[in-house]
């Protein structure tokens, strides 16, 4: 009985390492093949340039966490103006309110004071609608 038990603990090891070594290999190839995907389908990355502290980018966030849940396809770069000034010179001149949204370069979306949650929500999806097209 010693022998199966160590024939049967053998045999669940090398599932194990075999598990894992799947797991590693699709891990590699979904990194490797996530540019090939936005390509492919022609995916478009959304851009989202915020300011830490402004409210309307604070409720972006959650705008964002819902939307990214209902299209995981959907790429989403966030550049902070104060953190990353260099990045987000790029869309300085193509923006008067933050959050702005970009596609390729080009204005989809743009906050203004007074945008209650529900009109962010409505303009948001059709940006994530945007990047599917």
């Amino acid at each position: 009985t010693a022998e199966i038990a160590e024939v049967a603990s053998t045999k669940t090891n090398a599932a194990v390492a075999e598990r894992e070594r799947l797991f590693i290999t699709a891990a590699i190839l979904w990194r490797q093949s996530r540019g090939v995907i936005l390509e492919v389908f022609n995916l478009k990355k959304i851009t989202v340039v915020k300011l830490e502290g402004n409210p309307y980018c604070t409720q972006i966030y959650d705008v964002l966490y819902k939307l990214k849940a209902e299209f995981p396809a959907v790429e989403i770069d966030i550049i902070d103006e104060k953190l990353q000034p260099e990045r987000a010179k790029v869309f300085e001149e193509k923006y008067r309110y933050l959050p702005a949204m970009f596609i390729d370069d080009k204005k989809v979306y743009e906050s203004h004071p007074g945008e209650s949650y529900e009109e962010c929500f409505a303009k948001v999806t059709k940006v994530f609608e945007t990047a599917l097209q």
